[in-house]
């Protein structure tokens, strides 16, 4: 029986406490190990954090390589999102060579979504599992791996005579519950929850209903709601506070609060058995939660929601088909706070119709947000992600600019990477941006973290100063960036330099008497920048 090594690729930046946990490969290795397979995880992300050397792509492949040879493995299973699918891809080619009778499985969302786009680019891939994985994985490691019997396993892609061949698809499963529970000693968690205390461990289900325009979400899950019951979801919690200690969870899961009835179940049965005071977070979309729920959630250790918002526009709501009602939700972040519920508010721009007028509106409604008793705001540059309607739409536009900040990036930097991106648009995707010639010289990534930065650390201010000075938020950035451009040309723009600088920003604003309706009075104004 041959061993069977799954492997996280580097994907997230060394500097980021957002670090990238493998749960769906430990919940792959957990279903292998319980059907008697040797399996292990090694997760390079983890490691390229750990070894500064290995920030090259030679230096990082001579030692993967190494690595995945002192395994004695000969089926590797890589699983992969957007921002690592380059080094995935790469990754698995040194893996052919060097290890020539080795299978490589490539899954995740990202292959996924172009499997046969992938196999014509890089035939040195046996096969890619498409969608849900913990069945069809096990019916690869059981296979002989003739073309015969790939035929026979349903939701694969595999190379038949130099073209692609893909098999039906496969039906997702029922019943969440019959997975086995995550065997985090697969993988050193302490090491993990070092970094990143939050990372989430406990998955309550998969998939959302609806169908937004820049989302990936429905093409993995496909738009099928499903959920853990609650009795499984306090069983994992449990589980974690035993042998980790645990009493805090992040619940994974697209839209949690998607079905009235499983909210009031999942309360209903938390607040009767969660003796121990478990507290949790969980993401939800706004239009999807009645007020009249949120004490319910409170009594369940409800203590954050994440709401994907997106934009502040009612014209960029109904064309990316999110179509959310944003007066509802102001009075719903009050509302949350007051339950003492944290609410993370995500937003994104770029939208490929979107104008001045539209980002004006979402930048002063994510203020609000902050201001009304939301905890975080999160802004994203648009990501046009595979098979999502707006990458599909926009595909000839597409620019590949390999030193511009936007979704994806890899924590190596190397020529034959970004030679590889430049060269296949339809498989990195996430990694292009949409030309917006009617914004003329905004540059969205700037955007982002600019008002990233000030939404979160001084929203009181920015709302002053806006007022103040009566420019609208792009026109304030614009003042922003000229001033930066005169006093700091060569420094990087990241939230640091803009908290530790703004105050200098705002005084020179205040000398220019011009453009203030009434003077703004700096010391007074900017107390929480020194802060």
């Amino acid at each position: 029986m041959s061993k069977i090594c799954l492997i996280n690729p580097p994907t997230t930046l060394s500097s980021s406490r957002a670090l990238y946990f493998p749960m769906a490969l430990v919940c792959l290795g957990s279903v292998l190990k319980k059907k008697g397979y040797e399996s292990s995880i090694i997760d390079f992300d983890l490691a390229v954090r750990e070894n500064s050397s290995l920030g090259t792509w030679e230096a990082f492949k001579e030692y993967a390589v190494h690595e995945l040879q002192g395994t004695q493995s000969r089926i590797f299973g890589i699983s992969s999102i957007s921002s690592n699918y380059p080094i995935a891809l790469l990754l698995a080619a040194a893996i052919k060579e060097r290890i020539p009778d080795a299978r490589v499985i490539l899954g995740g969302p990202q292959p996924s979504s172009v499997p046969e786009e992938t196999l014509r680019a890089c035939p040195w891939v046996d096969v890619i599992v498409i969608g849900e994985g913990e069945e069809t994985l096990l019916d690869l490691v059981k296979t002989d791996w003739t073309k015969d019997s790939l035929r026979t396993i349903p939701g694969i892609a595999f190379l038949e005579n130099r073209e692609p061949v893909i098999t039906p698809k496969r039906q997702l499963l029922d019943n969440l519950d019959t997975i086995p529970l995550p065997d985090f000693s697969l993988v050193p968690l302490k090491k993990y929850l070092a970094i990143n205390p939050a990372i989430p461990l406990v998955e309550a289900g998969r998939g959302c209903p609806f169908l937004c325009s820049f989302c990936s979400t429905a093409l993995m899950w496909e738009r099928n709601f499903r959920v853990k019951t609650p009795a499984r979801v306090l069983k994992e919690m449990r589980r974690l506070n035993e042998d980790y200690g645990l009493t805090s969870f992040s619940l994974t899961h697209d839209n949690f609060t998607t079905s009235h009835r499983y909210v009031d179940e999942f309360c209903g049965y938390f607040a009767q058995y969660n003796s121990e005071g478990f507290i949790w977070s969980a993401s939800a979309r706004p239009d999807t939660l009645n007020m009249d729920r949120l004490q319910a959630l409170r009594d369940a250790g409800c203590r954050g929601l994440f709401f994907g918002i997106d934009s502040g526009s009612p014209t960029i709501q109904k064309v990316i088909h999110k179509n959310l009602k944003l007066d509802p939700i102001d009075e719903l972040i009050k509302r949350a706070a007051s339950f003492g519920i944290e609410i993370t508010s995500s937003f994104v721009l770029g939208f490929p119709e979107e104008t001045r007028e539209d980002l004006d509106q979402t930048v002063s409604f994510a203020c609000k947000t902050r201001l009304h008793g939301g905890a975080i705001v999160e802004m994203h540059p648009l990501s046009p992600l595979t098979g999502t309607s707006i990458q599909i739409k926009n595909a000839s536009k597409l620019e590949w600019r390999p030193h511009s900040r936007n979704l994806s990036h890899h924590p190596i930097s190397d020529v034959e990477i970004s030679d590889f991106i430049g060269k296949y648009p339809a498989l990195f995707s996430s990694f292009y941006s949409i030309p917006l010639p009617q914004l003329g010289d905004i540059h969205i990534p700037t955007l982002a973290v600019f008002y990233e930065s000030l939404t979160n650390d001084v929203p009181e201010v920015l709302e002053r100063i806006l007022n103040y000075t009566k420019l609208k938020p792009l026109e304030l950035l614009e003042a922003w960036n000229a001033w930066r451009v005169e006093n700091y040309p060569t420094k990087t723009i990241e939230r640091k330099f803009i908290f530790h600088t703004f105050g200098q920003f705002v005084k020179f604003l205040s000398s220019k008497q011009e453009m203030m309706k009434t003077p703004l009075n700096y010391q007074q104004e900017t107390a929480p920048i020194s802060a």
